[in-house]
């Protein structure tokens, strides 16, 4: 047999079989269905069982979609034993499910018509079903029945010789497979086109389609596309004449198939390593090459063997023929024309039997056409009579079945409106409860972790000012300015309404990027050090020295991007690159690292993803670091992206427009520098505050700073009546006070005078920083807030913004002499009323003065209010107090009045009594 032209019958039904007798070769085209041969195979078997399996339950199914699945699974199984059952069988489903216009039944029943006709060898009949079947599935957009009618279609064209078609419509399969990533099926499909290959003896091409069935086959475990992949390879590799390589694949198919049970296949694998080893015989170039022609004798026989025990029994004369040129080949003549005879007697028995079978199988199609007409007849007949009786049956039963109809609806909805009642209120309670507990525990991350902050901060100053040596000191400084990020991190992420809400604000300062890279490399190069990476920082010259913006989150979006470099990156370097482009600044973190999949790049900005699976256990990390910097720079008005490649690294970059800054005020900051408070010089300011300590600490806090004109008021309807009769530039509105309160005062200016007067800017003074509470300021129309106690800072620049003032620093002169500290007691800290008022000693005492003159009344409020019952009023006087404590450094006493606030009554005695003590 010339191994080039062998094909295994198992890979299609078109058999090129070429007979060697007395060195003249006979060719014989034999267009035949395998499976109605060889009656005994695999496929039969299943077919078979399942056949066993839905039998006895057709005879009580009703017609419904049931019934059309179990006649689509008999038409499946009849195709591997006889096709005109399996036809018939299609046919059955195809019509009702037209009858019961079920679209999905009629597009899986033409394949299975279509498959039965080719088994048939009527390729146009299955032509025509498959297309009919393609032809559905477009207009359902039914993608998956679509490619299976095209790889159908594939294998039909392949069954009648047209490779050409057959390349064509195996394509378009794969292109839809592709989408769908179907690997299962792409395996499949990856075989076909092999096949087509083959056919177009390019065996090359054949052989790469093969390797790439085999390795989803591999991946799917798939044992019968493996063992189909393995074989076909051999078979190319034959075709070239590499028998040397076409045997090992043969060899592993072989074992697999053993594996499944396949005599058929075992049977053809024999066969094929029988011609293997005769090739191998012809080129081996050794003088004792006889054991070849034993192995291929052997193998032959073997595989006759299992041709028995699957009658197959064109596999069987392929074999003889093989076993016949092997004893020639070694001189035997005797048995090689003996068994030579024995293929031509079965050749010939092969036709008879084929013949007699196209004759019957027309018959058995002629009595089948028959026979659906006369059950045609007789299934509209029954309909006819189904149909008398079920109208006669609604006629007498319609007026009933209405009126207990209307009457279980009409119970059903009550019922339904009781349990809805019910379930609203019960989510309203959980939605009450579910907002307490989250700020509560908002409330308790918040004092947990910055009580650790604020002492990490705290000793990392003291640190500072014991003058450490010059390399101490930029560690202690690179801790600090990373303490200040975290804190200020913190503060958002604790943040709930900001998080719920996606809002985020960004600060408007002046800062230096160099500063700002080099602290992300000194904070992140131990990293790169500790897995021998060189961290690289490269800045393009033209970039301003200093920009405005906001240093922090641009601090953390390097951070996140540099971070993750670092530690997806085994060897090699990290870089992070900025360079001008036009009127933006583009920033490159770029890393020799990993890479990512194509696939995965669309979803590495997603929360909680990372490129691989397994990221996570091997790397750490919670997937939210490229997810935040991808806000944060939408955020600033650019948009980030990627660039990778597999085990080459990747490169995430974005541009940022920022403003060029001032270098003096960037120095003045440094130098410890403050807000020049003579920018408000000669403004007009209404101040409304219902507590005269707050009303005294602000007016002179502005008073020290300029030449203002303040006004007072004690409440929110006294700060409209003064401004309907004065013109102020700006209001220092309270939030909470008697008679009217600053949100109802606020809305009144907005809504109540004309356009001329009514956009003043207000400023909230709130002791307040709940986002729900700092939400609701705005809400009511204030431009922006202060929160009590303020910092100096914070109240000048705030007043600066919103009057359109320039806002400048002064450098703080050293003083001669040393003001004297006040110790610190078990009670107080002042600290900070000594930062607030710069040192200031006689601001201080005085302040002291009005702490203690207020003191007793507010215990006397107090214990009045616990005398009389008056539990509310206990939380509005503490509130009004607590900035006091907090100026005075009486953190425990602070942290009761929080309490008290939030729980909003005086639960017991005891709190009274901490209360009243830690104010004496």
């Amino acid at each position: 047999m010339n191994p080039e032209l062998y094909t295994r019958c198992k890979s299609k039904s078109i058999l090129f079989i070429f007979i060697n007798s007395s060195e003249v070769f006979f060719i014989i085209f034999i267009l035949i269905n395998v499976g109605s041969i060889c009656q005994f195979t695999y496929a039969q078997k299943q077919g078979k069982e399942e056949i066993d399996s839905i039998l006895p339950t057709l005879y009580t199914q009703k017609k419904d979609t049931t019934i059309i699945k179990a006649w689509l699974t008999l038409s499946d199984a009849y195709q591997f034993i006889n096709p005109d059952s399996g036809l018939y069988f299609g046919n059955l489903a195809l019509d009702l499910s037209r009858d019961l216009k079920w679209g999905h039944g009629e597009r899986r029943a033409l394949p299975k018509i279509g498959t039965n006709y080719s088994r048939m060898s009527a390729y146009d009949q299955a032509l025509n079903a498959f297309n009919e079947s393609i032809g559905m599935s477009k207009i359902a957009k039914d993608s998956a029945t679509l490619s299976g009618g095209l790889g159908l279609i594939c294998i039909a064209y392949i069954n009648m010789g047209n490779s050409e078609k057959a390349l064509e419509y195996v394509m378009k399969s794969i292109e839809i497979d592709d989408k769908l990533k179907n690997k299962y099926v792409m395996s499949q499909n990856y075989n076909l086109l092999g096949i087509i290959y083959a056919d177009m003896k390019q065996h090359e091409k054949a052989i790469v389609y093969y390797e790439k069935s085999l390795a989803l086959a591999l991946e799917l475990k798939e044992k019968r596309n493996i063992a189909y992949a393995y074989s076909n390879t051999g078979s190319s590799y034959q075709d070239l004449n590499q028998f040397s390589k076409a045997i090992p694949y043969h060899l592993k198919a072989l074992k697999i198939e053993e594996e499944l049970k396949d005599y058929y296949g075992l049977a053809t694998e024999y066969g094929s390593l029988c011609d293997a080893y005769i090739g191998l015989y012809k080129i081996y170039n050794t003088q004792n090459k006889s054991f070849l022609l034993d192995s291929a004798i052997y193998f032959s026989k073997e595989g006759i063997k299992y041709c028995y025990l699957c009658s197959d029994h064109l596999d069987r004369m392929q074999n003889l023929i093989s076993l016949s040129k092997a004893y020639k080949l070694k001189k035997e003549y005797s048995k090689a024309l003996e068994v030579f005879e024995e293929a031509t007697t079965l050749k010939d028995s092969i036709f008879s039997e084929e013949n007699r079978k196209q004759i019957s199988a027309i018959e058995s199609r002629q009595q089948a056409k028959i026979h659906d007409k006369e059950m045609q007849i007789l299934e509209s007949r029954k309909k006819l009579e189904r149909i008398y009786f079920i109208v006669g049956g609604i006629v007498l039963l319609i007026l009933m079945i209405s009126l207990y109809t209307r009457f279980r609806y009409m119970k059903k909805i009550k019922h339904h409106l009781e349990e809805k009642n019910v379930l609203i209120e019960k989510e309203k309670v959980r939605a009450e409860q579910s907002e307490q507990f989250k700020q509560q525990f908002l409330a308790n991350m918040s004092h947990e972790i910055r009580t650790p902050m604020n002492a990490v901060m705290g000793m990392t100053n003291l640190l500072i000012d014991k003058n450490p040596r010059q390399d101490q000191k930029m560690y202690l400084e690179s801790i600090h300015k990373s303490s200040e990020v975290l804190l200020h991190i913190i503060n958002d992420i604790l943040d709930l309404s900001k998080i719920e809400a996606g809002k985020m604000e960004l600060e408007s300062i002046d800062y230096s990027i160099c500063e700002l890279v080099e602290q992300v490399k000194l904070t992140l190069n131990h990293k790169a050090e500790e897995k021998g990476l060189h961290l690289i920082t490269e800045i393009d010259p033209s970039i301003p020295e200093v920009v405005i913006g906001d240093p922090t989150r641009l601090n953390q979006i390097l951070v996140n991007l540099t971070g993750n470099a670092i530690k997806f990156t085994e060897k090699g370097s990290v870089s992070i690159k900025l360079v001008q482009t036009q009127d933006k600044i583009r920033f490159e973190v770029t890393d020799t690292g990993i890479g990512i999949p194509p696939e995965k790049i669309a979803s590495v900005f997603e929360s909680f993803s990372q490129a691989n699976a397994s990221d996570t256990r091997k790397y750490g990390g919670t997937g939210l670091g490229l997810s935040i910097s991808k806000q944060l720079v939408e955020k600033m008005g650019g948009q980030i992206g990627i660039e990778s490649e597999v085990g080459a690294g990747t490169m995430f970059y974005f541009e940022l427009q920022l403003e060029t800054g001032s270098v003096q005020n960037l120095t003045n900051a440094k130098a410890g520098g403050t807000l020049d408070g003579s920018v408000l010089q000669g403004l007009k300011i209404l101040i409304v505050d219902d507590n005269e300590y707050n009303l005294i600490v602000v007016r002179d806090t502005l008073s020290s700073k300029a030449e203002l004109a303040i006004t007072e008021a004690r409440n929110g309807k006294e700060a409209v009546d003064l401004f309907k009769e004065n013109e102020f530039d700006l209001i220092l509105m309270d939030v909470q006070m008697p008679v009217m309160d600053g949100y109802e005062a606020t809305r009144i200016i907005r809504n109540s005078f004309p356009p001329s007067k009514n956009a003043i800017p207000i400023i909230a003074l709130t002791a307040s920083v709940v986002r729900s509470d700092l939400d609701k300021c705005r809400q009511a129309g204030m431009n922006d807030y202060v929160p009590k106690p303020f910092k100096t800072s914070q109240l000048v620049g705030a007043i600066a913004k919103a009057c359109g003032r320039e806002i400048r620093y002064t450098i703080q002169q050293p003083s001669g002499s040393t003001p004297e500290k006040i110790q610190k007691t078990g009670i107080t800290d002042l600290s900070y009323l000594e930062k607030f008022c710069d040192g200031d000693q006689i601001r201080m005492k005085k302040y002291i003065k009005m702490f203690l003159d207020s003191a007793p009344a507010l215990i006397e409020k107090i214990e009045t209010a616990r005398q009389t019952g008056n539990f509310e009023d206990i939380p509005v006087q503490v509130h009004a107090y607590k900035t006091k404590w907090i100026m005075m450094g009486m953190n425990e006493t602070k942290d009761l009045a929080l309490t008290i606030e939030k729980i909003n009554m005086l639960p017991s005695l005891r709190i009274l009594q901490l209360l009243i003590t830690s104010t004496n």
